[in-house]
């Protein structure tokens, strides 16, 4: 979250040309509030990458783990 807000102010002062790399928070196109809001589903989704790939290796671990 804090590189969010590190970009956003970046953005203000860092212009080269008229393009952006990260379409999805360009705040002079979408505004604050959208960016704000792709930010949060943006963190949503890396939030649950991270809880399936957590899950998937638990499970993968209990499958390869022979009992006695």
């Amino acid at each position: 979250m804090s590189a969010s807000i590190f970009q956003l102010c970046r953005r203000a002062n860092a212009v080269v040309g008229h393009f952006y790399p990260y379409p999805f928070a360009n705040a002079r196109q979408l505004g604050y509030f959208a960016v704000t809001v792709n930010a949060f589903w943006t963190g949503l989704l890396f939030v649950g990458l991270a809880v399936g790939a957590t899950a998937l290796d638990k499970r993968l671990a209990s499958v390869a783990t022979p009992t006695p």
